[in-house]
């Protein structure tokens, strides 16, 4: 049922998730960097940071849903249901990444003007 044209989409799915992945681990990373300022700690310590790191998660856990149904594609598990979590969870995965993104920007802007 599968060509390797669709073959080739899985794959590039795939790589897109991985990349959205990678960018979003940074972003955990840069998020980690910033907890020992003190106003950033205080936040993190009152719980107002949860919603930040939650969506990084989120959007993580969306990613890898759609990476592991895109080689379960690619290793012939032909299933509707496989083909609709790979589409659902890219779609899920790009906008808690977008969710991200923004929470990241407020962060960064609030800990350049503690630091300015």
């Amino acid at each position: 049922m599968t060509t390797g044209g669709t073959i080739g989409y899985h794959y590039n799915l795939l790589t897109i998730n991985a990349i959205f992945a990678g960018f979003l681990f940074t972003g955990l990373g840069i998020m980690v960097s910033v907890a020992d300022k003190p106003s950033i700690k205080r936040l993190n310590e009152h719980g107002y940071l949860d919603k930040y790191y939650n969506s990084i998660y989120i959007s993580v856990i969306f990613h890898l849903l759609s990476i592991v149904a895109s080689v379960a594609i690619i290793l012939k598990v032909e299933k509707n249901l496989i083909y609709l979590a790979e589409k659902l969870s890219l779609i899920m995965g790009i906008v808690f990444f977008i969710v991200s993104v923004c929470y990241l920007m407020r962060i960064i802007k609030k800990v350049r003007s503690i630091t300015m």
